[in-house]
């Protein structure tokens, strides 16, 4: 059945509704789930102040900023490893398929948890000789993310996200994210991300339920050709969430343990732009990066603008020209720091992809066949033209 515009605009409006519902519902029921949804695996991102949104994208990023896929002009695989805080690990593949030059497709498979944990049945004395029973627990996440470039020099990007838990009971959760960039500029963007626009929620096999409300974030990164230096500088910002009330400070930890005393949503990072705009700028990510014509690059960001203990640096390089490797290191002031390696993979990308099935190409030209002289009849012998 043909769809007319305003008919394509009133169900998206109805879709959006819905979701929009679906999300407010969320916010007044109970918030604190699916946080492993949040966790980056990229050390390309990580080693930049983990300010994911605003830094050039790769394949390990799509689950947290799906428009990113759209800076890799190809195909692409990524492996990442991450040794987390005590002793917990995040292990990571995932890939992206150039569909043509507008359109990626990608998909992301994360494992977070712990293995080794002792433990000692019920009813069964101490262990002797440290013969400890031993148990682990993960969480499994399978992201994946659809991106186009769209008119008007806009980028559209969706993710979905499922999310499988082993704890001391199973579960299962959700969440939808939305994000859009604008590129008025080839080296300037401003970009959005609403995150959990269908609700963010999750169930356990006890028939408990638990609710994230959205959470909007904003970002904006440049990147500048520095020729002197043989390569290309990138800058980013991302504000912490935008819409929701809650903790947005990277060291509530630290300043629980120092004062007790601290109550209000300024104290705790928890003020929205509106209520504290110089906190809720403070508590941004920013992220630099200088990336060498030979393949090599630099890391350094704050992952709160206004706590220099939230440095992180990292560093990467190239093999063959298409396989990076990447490693970065994560501070926290209360834990031990965070350790990641990833490595990507494009050996496409020198190839040239197909245009979309919207663009007109021109036909290839024909060979045009050579046009026969005409013949002209010989006269008789012994006769001139004047005869």
């Amino acid at each position: 059945m043909k769809m007319y515009p305003f008919q394509k605009y009133l169900l998206s409006l109805l879709i959006f509704c819905l979701c929009w519902g679906s999300m407010v519902h969320a916010a007044e029921s109970v918030v604190g789930a699916n946080s492993t949804l949040g966790l980056s695996p990229s050390a390309v991102s990580a080693g930049a102040g983990d300010a994911v949104l605003a830094m050039p994208g790769s394949a390990l990023t799509l689950g947290l900023s799906p428009v990113g896929m759209l800076d890799r002009k190809s195909h692409g695989l990524g492996l990442s490893h991450t040794e987390h805080l005590d002793g917990t690990r995040l292990d990571a593949i995932s890939g992206i398929f150039a569909l043509d030059s507008f359109t990626r497709l990608g998909a992301l498979v994360m494992r977070y948890g712990a293995d080794g944990i002792p433990y000692i049945k019920e009813g069964e004395p101490l262990p002797v000789d440290d013969e400890w029973n031993t148990l682990s627990i993960a969480d499994y996440v399978l992201s994946i993310a659809v991106a186009r470039k769209l008119p008007l020099k806009l980028e559209a990007a969706l993710a979905l996200h499922f999310l499988y838990r082993e704890l001391d009971q199973v579960g299962a959760g959700f969440r939808g994210d939305a994000m859009l960039r604008f590129r008025p500029v080839d080296r300037w963007f401003l970009g959005a991300k609403l995150e959990g626009w269908t609700s963010s929620r999750t169930y356990w096999a006890s028939g408990y339920e638990e609710y994230s409300p959205a959470e909007l974030y904003w970002a904006t990164g440049y990147r500048q050709s520095v020729p002197y230096l043989y390569g290309e500088v990138s800058l980013g910002y991302q504000s912490p969430g935008t819409i929701s009330p809650g903790n947005r400070s990277f060291s509530v930890a630290d300043s629980w343990l120092s004062d007790t005393s601290l109550t209000s949503k300024s104290d705790l990072g928890g003020g929205r732009p509106w209520e504290a705009p110089l906190t809720w700028l403070g508590e941004g990510s920013l992220g630099a990066e200088l990336r060498f014509d030979w393949g090599g690059a630099v890391r350094l960001g704050l992952q709160s603008a206004k706590d220099f203990d939230s440095w992180s640096v990292g560093g990467g390089f190239k093999v063959l020209r298409w396989i990076s490797i990447d490693y970065s290191f994560a501070r926290q002031p209360r834990f031990s720091g965070i350790h990641r390696v990833s490595m990507e993979f494009e050996p496409w990308a020198n190839k040239k992809l197909p245009p979309p099935p919207s663009a007109t190409t021109p036909p290839p030209p024909q060979p045009v066949e050579p046009v026969p002289a005409p013949e002209i009849a010989e006269e008789p012998a012994g006769k001139t033209w004047e005869e």
